[in-house]
């Protein structure tokens, strides 16, 4: 990641931006990499140590999806107050400390208890927060680009298998001390983190056309005053609702249509591919057309390729449409993270991302019982398909509404 400063633009970003951006993107990585990416393949021997059902063992998703979600707003409001390194190391400490203790507890009690008050809050600053906010800060040229890159899940896509092997090999406790051994890299990256630029008190035109100044105590403005935000906010939970919903039931919609189970999981690996391939370019294509309206174009474009699973294709068009969909399946947070910096300005930031995330808690929570409600009662996805193309018009409306005001982020020139 190169912090594509050149051209004969006098606007550039800081030195140390693209270490910035490297240590960004290790950071969301690690941290989301040791949570989402091995836990389906450790279900069936946390089940066998603790001796609980599917229900129990799976409940650590939903406890830490909701953690991350209620403390983001929090840890994004006291971000221009505490320096972001020491959050950042003090969330792995965190999340290490509770891989730790999973490796060694064969109680309930403290499975649940180290996912929601370790592992959970160390997330929402190393995986949610920390990640978007460092490059918003040291990034003013390319910034969706570099969004992109930070965001990108490339890490995250092999510590499935990686896990898979320690399991095999040496067992769930060493599997979760290989999560912690990820957890204290983290933190060794951490630690060169740099909150701002030396000159951070360079000014920067804010969306109404004042200078913004960047000082590391500067208040956020008040963020939820501004419907700008909550257009964002609400699009942004809208479009992420139907991700989710469409990764979780797109095997079960395949297999339904009586397409074999093997086949069918090659369906979501074709998503997972797009997410590889389509974050960073969907970040590009965002610095050129603004953030707000990048958001509209994934949502018109997701509606559409949910409107055409209604016709049951075949099974080569399935696999273009998962792969369309993966390509902007992981691309929201570098656009979100543009849209709030261009709208709102730089030292808003990290308050204004933090309080998005919790706005679309409601939908993520609500969009797979929905889908599934509807599928039992009706025998049928379509109306699953129909609904989520609809509110995905209306997640586009929302987005598009707000403009193109963008005079916080400068683009480099060709």
């Amino acid at each position: 990641m190169h912090d594509m400063s050149e051209g004969g633009s006098n606007a550039k970003n800081p030195p140390g931006a693209a270490r910035m951006g490297v240590i960004a993107f290790l950071s969301f990585n690690l941290s989301m990499g040791s949570m989402f990416g091995p836990f389906g393949v450790l279900i069936a021997p946390i089940e066998q140590r603790l001796g609980v059902s599917r229900e129990i063992s799976t409940l650590a998703v939903p406890v830490v999806t909701f953690g991350l979600a209620a403390l983001a707003p929090f840890i994004g409001s006291i971000v221009s107050r505490i320096s972001l390194r020491l959050l950042m190391v003090a969330g792995s400490l965190l999340a290490a400390a509770g891989f730790a203790i999973l490796a060694v507890t064969h109680s309930v009690v403290l499975f649940i208890g180290a996912y929601a008050l370790l592992v959970g809050p160390g997330l929402s600053v190393c995986g949610v927060v920390a990640p978007p906010t460092l490059v918003t800060r040291w990034f003013q040229v390319n910034r969706g680009r570099a969004l992109g890159l930070a965001t990108t899940p490339a890490l995250m896509a092999a510590t499935p298998l990686l896990t898979t092997l320690v399991l095999r090999d040496f067992g769930l406790a060493a599997a979760y001390w290989l999560l912690a051994a990820m957890m204290v890299a983290c933190l060794v990256v951490s630690a060169f983190a740099v909150d701002h630029p030396a000159q951070r008190t360079a000014q920067m035109p804010d969306p109404g056309g004042n200078p913004e100044v960047l000082t590391a105590g500067s208040p956020a403005p008040k963020v939820l005053r501004d419907s700008r935000f909550w257009r964002l906010a609400l699009a942004a939970g809208l479009y992420n609702a139907v991700i989710v919903m469409f990764a979780t039931e797109l095997v079960p919609f395949a297999i339904g249509l009586g397409i074999d189970p093997t086949r069918a999981a090659v369906l979501l690996t074709a998503y997972l591919v797009g997410t590889l391939i389509g974050t960073p370019l969907v970040g590009l294509s965002a610095d050129k057309l603004g953030g707000a309206r990048m958001i509209g174009v994934l949502c018109v474009s997701l509606a559409l390729w949910q409107a055409l699973l209604i016709l049951q294709p075949s099974y080569p068009l399935i696999a273009l449409l998962s792969g369309l969909a993966g390509l902007q399946g992981s691309a929201m947070i570098s656009c979100l993270g543009l849209a709030l910096s261009e709208q709102l300005g730089r030292s808003s930031f990290a308050k204004a991302y933090g309080a998005s995330t919790l706005a679309g808690l409601p939908f993520a929570v609500l969009s797979v019982p929905v889908a599934s409600g509807i599928f039992v009662r009706t025998g049928s996805y379509s109306p699953v398909f129909l609904i989520a193309s609809a509110v995905l018009v209306i997640g586009a409306a929302l987005a598009l509404s707000i403009g193109s005001r963008r005079e916080n982020v400068v683009p480099a020139s060709r």
